[in-house]
């Protein structure tokens, strides 16, 4: 009997459930939350204005590369130079012009010569800087007239306040190393007229013109121009030039989005609201020469200007 409560107390024992053990608290370490530094409020930078490419401290940070100068048809010559029709691009257009080169081998100083206004449909190519072409290349000068954008063969390319035409005449610039003949370490500038007024915007510019002559020339101080003839007009380029009320040196053409013509209309009416800071931009009177050397210049009102000996 003594045995038989033994085995069941054993049984019993160890079907029991056992005692349960208490949980092991897991200790976490504290860990400090950092506080956030205050953000500072970023200083809204103003965009500059759409037309502020075309103003003179827009122009200064644009690249004019150039390209080749095509030489076509030699269209004139005699014993002391020849004349040629030529090309070249510029901002995606091609542009034409005249090139004369002098007789014998050469190298040759090069004057870039910058005609004035003429209406589109009277205009050929040279016309307006012939005459002072001839006379340049007779004693030795390489002489080169672009068309600029617009006028005679070359494409059709919206200017804003001419800076197209300056774009144009700056693309030829850095194209002349493609003529064998030409010295472009010895390059001047004659400018009439409007030319004139390209001449000087020109002269503002890094380029490697040494010496410029302006003959009779338009301001470059685009607040005078519109002062005088009203700003560009806005539509077809023949309608254009027959009216008396808008500067026909540069026609937009009404395909142009809207912002960018009511952009080209309120800085032509206030100037000061052109700038990257809103300061007077397009007027070239508070605008030193950004060059790096130099530029003898020489201003002629007479109707005999001389022209010899510009470049040593």
């Amino acid at each position: 009997m003594k045995k038989w409560m033994l085995s069941l107390l054993v049984v019993l024992t160890a079907c029991s459930t056992p005692a349960p053990v208490p949980p092991t608290a897991t200790i976490i370490p504290a860990t400090e939350t950092p506080t956030p530094l205050p953000t500072l409020t970023p200083t809204a930078t103003p965009l500059p204005h759409l037309m502020y490419p075309y103003t003179i401290a827009g122009l200064r940070e644009r690249d004019f590369p150039g390209g080749e100068i095509e030489i076509g048809a030699r269209v004139a010559f005699n014993d002391q130079f020849s004349s040629y029709l030529i090309s070249y691009p510029s901002e995606g257009l091609t542009i034409t012009g005249v090139l004369n080169i002098p007789a014998g081998e050469g190298p040759f100083p090069v004057i870039v010569m910058n005609h004035g206004f003429y209406p589109r449909s009277d205009y050929s190519s040279g016309d307006g800087s012939q005459r002072a072409a001839e006379y340049l290349s007779q004693r030795g000068y390489i002489t080169i007239s672009s068309d600029y954008r617009t006028w005679s063969g070359s494409d059709f390319g919206v200017s804003f306040f001419h800076t197209g035409l300056v774009a144009d005449v700056m693309n030829l610039l850095a194209s002349l190393d493609s003529i064998p003949q030409a010295d472009t370490s010895r390059i001047g500038m004659w400018g009439h007229s409007m030319g004139g007024g390209i001449t000087t915007k020109i002269l503002t510019l890094e380029s490697p013109v040494r010496v410029a002559v302006l003959y009779a020339p338009n301001s470059a101080d685009d607040a005078d121009l519109i002062a005088r003839w009203g700003y560009g007009c806005i539509g077809d380029i023949a309608a254009g030039e027959l009216l008396e009320t808008c500067n026909s040196a540069d026609v937009l053409p009404e395909s142009l989005p809207a912002e960018v013509i009511a952009a080209y209309v309120e800085s032509a009416q206030s100037p000061e609201r052109c700038g990257r800071s809103r300061r007077t931009i397009i007027s070239t009177r508070s605008m030193s020469p950004s060059r790096s050397t130099s530029v003898q210049l020489t201003v002629i009102t007479s109707a005999r200007p001389r022209l010899s000996g510009l470049i040593n």
